[in-house]
């Protein structure tokens, strides 16, 4: 993936990620990178199917190990808005994932940052920081904080 690919990812991520806030989710979002260069885009649907399962990696996993008729996404990258938390890195590491790719920490359930799962021996991690996905986060945490004090 070259450098405008990445990019043109990232805009599409950030654009999912703004399409959470307004349907009341988390802002995350993902995609999936296949060997072959196709691309993949999932959001969040917490909120939206009353399902605490349904993050945007495992989705996307599932959706792309259906419609590709494979156990296994060998040397397929992920790229989320935020980092994993201990139950979609559990996903990524069954589904043989090879890399992922992360915007912003989650300093509070990351199964990196905050847990320091070992994945050293069966995937490559990069933290790549981008602020605008740290801005989405925290304002919506934020909105969510004094909308809760309001009551």
């Amino acid at each position: 993936m070259n450098k405008q690919q990445l990019q043109d990812v990232l805009s599409r991520l950030l654009s999912l990620c703004q399409e959470c806030i307004k349907d009341g989710e988390v802002p995350v979002s993902c995609a999936l990178v296949l060997e072959d260069g196709s691309v993949y885009f999932q959001k969040n649907e917490v909120e939206k199917e009353n399902d605490p399962f349904a993050h945007a990696e495992q989705l996307l996993i599932r959706k792309v190990l259906k419609e590709k008729n494979t156990r296994y996404l060998k040397n397929a990258t992920l790229i989320v808005s935020l980092e994993p938390c201990l139950m979609c890195m559990g996903a990524l590491i069954k589904a043989g994932i090879s890399r992922l790719i992360y915007l912003c920490e989650d300093e509070k359930a990351g199964s990196l940052s905050y847990y320091h799962t070992p994945v050293d021996h069966c995937l490559e991690v990069l933290s790549l920081h981008d602020e605008r996905f740290d801005s989405l986060l925290s304002s919506f945490f934020q909105k969510i904080r004094r909308e809760k004090e309001e009551k």
